[in-house]
Parts: C-alpha cells; structure tokens; sequence
C-alpha cells in the first residue's frame, strides 16, 4: 500500500527563538521504535550513543551503530 500524504518538512523556524542560531535536542528511543518519515530546511548532526538502526536518507538505507556521528 502507498501512502499519497505529503512528507511532513521541519523548518529550523519552529525550533529557534528569533535571535536563535542553532537548536541541539536529545532524542531517546527505545528498540522497535521508527521515527516517521521527514525532511527538513537544516543541516542535520547526530550520532548513536548506543544500540544500532537504520538511517535512511536519498531513498538509500543506511546502517548507524553506537558511536556513528552521521552529518
């Protein structure tokens, strides 16, 4: 089945407060957990503290273990 619902965009103007620069967040998920698919309007920088999953990013799948810094 396809789903015909638009991507849902994050746009950095909905994280920073108007003098904002930059937003840092810390995100915990559990085992099993999928984040809904998303694009954004910013640069991106993450990296796995623990554990491993996918990441997938230009219609391409890729693997992230504990310690992966992914930009």
């Amino acid at each position: 089945m396809t789903s015909t619902a638009p991507v849902p965009k994050l746009q950095i103007k909905n994280f920073l407060p108007p003098e904002g620069w930059y937003h840092i967040a810390r995100h915990v998920r559990g085992p099993g957990h999928v984040s809904p698919e998303h694009t954004h309007d910013f640069p991106e920088v993450f990296w796995m503290e623990r554990g491993a999953g996918i990441h997938f990013i230009h219609g391409q799948a890729k693997e992230v273990h504990a310690g992966d810094v992914v930009l």
